[in-house]
């Protein structure tokens, strides 16, 4: 009687692990709420010359922001950083020593899927004119890659007017996250921001980033209110205090700048005023405010089909339909990524099965154990990716 070879099913187990770990990177991230924040001297970088470095811009129409892949780095040569001094060449080298890792485009996806709207950008008029507000436009890279890579698509980022980038370290504890923010026309990186956070929080990414990320564009210390009402199509918000004090409001959000009280009335063709009262205790506050609207009595206010494209400005339905062709690319990997995944495996046991009654050589047992872990692997990141996509999708139907 031949003897079975022990090695195959100890392989059996390493596969299942495999696939159990990218499993439970691709299920939901629950929320918790942690202050988990580096010391305030690490908050910002160049804060005092924010107004002054806001140049250089005034004559366009649009400025575009876009967002770079975030890279691994063990945790003492994060320590060591001088983000400060960060050119945009030494972040190109410095990613290419690290390569990427498993939450290179989670990062970037996680702040991608609120970005918009994003606050105008704050220029100064040549000759050290008054400020004037510009239009910001949040750019991917193209149809199918929505996030640029600092080493290899350098002529792309520099195109840009405004990058944002980072890297990470893995803890025990969960990430310390380095952010950084620069614009093109300088070479060191205007703002920095070193976050803490465990793996639960990392849903909760942007509560933290966005606000300083748009005060570093908008050149003011700015909150950020998300406010959700429940209604489809154009919702009017108008300040009813009267007060002074800076806001704007963009789509459904209101940033708001220094410590303010301030009252704003919402309304909807069809649906009863509502007053909004935000107290806004300070800057880089993220909140997400529900606030549904009351329907009046009577029939619904019907919108014509062929005027229904009216209820989106042409640079919302240009997002939404970037947003619905980027899911459909996302959906075709991973449906086409899938029969390959579920054929590997089949094929994996098969071999396996023949390998132990020593029918199959090792080297075809292993290669078809590597090539499924691989396939695996691809097919549950393709999954990340297009529940990111929809994800993205909804939030700018909504």
């Amino acid at each position: 009687m031949r003897k079975f070879r022990k090695g195959g099913f100890r392989s059996v187990f390493a596969l299942v692990s495999i696939f159990l770990s990218f499993c439970v990177l691709s299920s939901p991230l629950i929320a918790q709420e942690q202050d988990a924040v580096k010391s305030d001297s690490q908050e910002l970088s160049q804060d005092s010359s924010q107004d002054s470095s806001q140049e250089n811009k005034a004559g366009s129409d649009v400025w575009q922001l876009g967002i770079g892949l975030f890279f691994p780095l063990a945790s003492e040569v994060l320590a060591r950083l001088e983000p400060e001094e960060l050119t945009i060449e030494a972040l190109s080298a410095l990613a290419g020593e690290a390569g990427e890792g498993k939450f290179s485009a989670t990062l970037p996806g996680l702040l991608a899927t609120i970005m918009e709207p994003l606050p105008q950008y704050n220029a100064t008029m040549p000759g050290g004119g008054e400020s004037t507000g510009i239009e910001c436009e949040f750019r991917f890279k193209n149809q199918d890659e929505r996030f640029f890579d600092p080493r290899d698509d350098r002529d792309a980022i520099i195109a840009l007017d405004g990058f944002v980038t980072g890297f990470y370290s893995e803890l025990a504890e969960g990430l310390d996250i380095l952010l950084l923010y620069y614009e093109l026309q300088k070479p060191l990186p205007l703002g920095y921001r070193i976050q803490a956070l465990s793996i639960g929080d990392l849903d909760t990414f942007h509560e933290f980033i966005l606000p300083r990320l748009f005060s570093w564009v908008s050149g003011r210390a700015l909150s950020v209110y998300d406010i959700a009402t429940g209604v489809f199509g154009r919702i009017a918000i108008k300040s009813k205090s009267g007060s002074d004090y800076w806001y704007s409001i963009k789509g459904s959000r209101i940033f708001v700048a220094d410590a303010t009280y301030q009252v704003f009335t919402l309304s909807a063709p069809g649906y009863q005023d509502m007053e909004l009262e935000i107290d806004n205790p300070g800057p880089f506050l993220f909140r997400t405010i529900q606030a549904p609207l009351t329907r009046l009595p009577g029939p619904s206010p019907a919108q014509d089909f062929s005027q229904a494209s009216d209820a989106l400005e042409w640079k919302e339905e240009a997002t939404f339909n970037k947003a619905r062709a980027r899911f459909s690319a996302s959906l075709g990997r991973f449906l086409v990524s899938l029969p390959v995944s579920l054929l590997s495996v089949g094929n994996f046991l098969s071999i396996q099965e023949a390998y132990i009654r020593y029918a199959k050589p090792a080297s075809a047992y292993y290669g078809s154990a590597t090539f499924t872990g691989v396939s695996v692997a691809f097919s549950l990141g393709f999954t990340v990716d297009t529940i990111i996509a929809l994800v993205d999708l909804l939030r700018i139907s909504r």
